[in-house]
């Protein structure tokens, strides 16, 4: 049944009123006049894309899962193409478990390899590695400390020297 609105002819849409609500002759229709666009009408537009973004971004895969998804199925296929790569990494596994199981029993004696550095475990190292390092490092100081000795002996024979004679005497023996 069609409806007159200010002397237009209008029907209702067969879509339903959720569609876009009337429908007029295409002549007159309301949503096909061009009319300039303001600057509310713009916000809400932009509002609505940027919600639209953003529930679109949500679905996706994040950037850092997209870049690990493509490099795991991209990289063994480039290995592949590249010359003596395929062999190398059939090498590599086998050795990766040979060293995980060298450092493990390295670990079970009390020590830990980072980057050639050999050290204590922190938790778990033997007593009897913690007290035979610490007793060489005492003794380096010790040895350290008797070595710099000399020369604070040397600075109080300088300072009670009675003759510049005497007091480069001193210093002469020590350089």
């Amino acid at each position: 049944m069609p409806r007159r609105v200010g002397g237009q002819s209008f029907i209702k849409c067969s879509n339903g009123p959720l569609c876009c609500g009337w429908e007029g002759n295409a002549k007159h229709n309301f949503m096909e006049q061009t009319q300039p666009c303001n600057l509310k009408q713009r916000e809400i537009f932009a509002r609505l894309l940027e919600e639209a973004k953003k529930r679109e971004s949500e679905t996706l895969e994040s950037e850092d899962d997209l870049d690990s998804r493509i490099e795991k199925e991209l990289l063994p296929k480039l290995a592949q193409e590249q010359a003596g790569a395929p062999e190398l990494i059939a090498k590599i596994g086998p050795l990766r478990k040979e060293l995980d199981v060298a450092e493990k029993a390295l670990v079970d004696l009390g020590f830990k390899l980072d980057d050639d550095r050999l050290s204590l475990i922190r938790y778990g190292a033997p007593a009897k590695l913690r007290k035979a390092l610490e007793a060489g490092k005492r003794s380096e100081r010790i040895e350290r400390e008797r070595s710099l000795k000399k020369y604070d002996l040397a600075i109080l024979g300088v300072w009670s020297a009675e003759t510049t004679g005497e007091a480069k005497g001193i210093v002469e023996a020590l350089l």
